[in-house]
C-alpha cells in the first residue's frame, strides 16, 4: 500500500476551523469549517494521489520497456543476443492425480480439503535458466519468474 498525505488535511481543518474561530468567534462555523475542509481535501488530495501514482506506474513500465528493448539491441550489435524461448504453459492437475485428505463430517454433510501437495525435499535448487540458487520449496525462480521444476 502506498503512502497517503490525504490525513494532512485534517490538520488543516482543524487550523483553519481555528482561524475562522479567532475571526467571528462562532463555534458552529467553526465546527462546520473544520469538517468540511477536512473531508473535501482529503478526497481531493486522494485523487490527486491516485491520478499521480498511475502516471508513476506507466512512465515505469516504459522506462522498463525501453531498458528490455536497448538491452536486446545492444546484445544483437554484440553477437550475444539468444533468442527467447517459447513459454509454455503449466500442466493442470486434476483431483484424480493428487492424493486428497481424508473427507471432513459435518452437520451439512461431507466437505472436502484441499488436495496434498509434495513437498520439495532438496535443499536448494539452482534455475536452469539464470543459474541463481532459489530455495527448495519454490516452484518458479523468483529472480526471472519462470518454472523450476524437473
Amino acid at each position: 500500500m502506498r503512502k497517503t498525505y490525504a490525513y494532512n488535511s485534517i490538520i488543516f481543518g482543524v487550523l483553519l476551523g481555528i482561524l475562522v474561530y479567532c475571526t467571528t468567534e462562532s463555534i458552529a462555523l467553526t465546527v462546520l469549517t473544520g469538517i468540511g475542509v477536512s473531508v473535501v481535501g482529503f478526497f481531493l488530495i486522494r485523487m490527486l494521489e491516485k491520478a499521480l501514482y498511475k502516471g508513476a506506474d506507466k512512465a515505469a513500465e516504459k522506462i522498463t520497456e525501453a531498458y528490455h528493448r536497448r538491452k536486446e539491441q545492444k546484445a544483437i550489435e554484440n553477437g550475444t543476443y539468444r533468442k527467447p524461448e517459447p513459454t509454455t504453459q503449466m500442466p493442470v492437475r486434476t483431483a484424480t492425480q493428487m492424493p486428497m485428505r481424508p473427507a471432513m463430517q459435518t452437520t451439512a454433510g461431507t466437505v472436502w480439503e484441499k488436495p496434498i501437495e509434495k513437498p520439495v525435499v532438496s535443499e536448494t535448487n539452482y534455475c536452469p535458466y539464470c543459474g541463481k540458487a532459489v530455495d527448495g520449496v519454490s516452484r518458479f525462480c523468483p529472480y526471472c519468474g519462470r518454472s523450476i521444476e524437473e
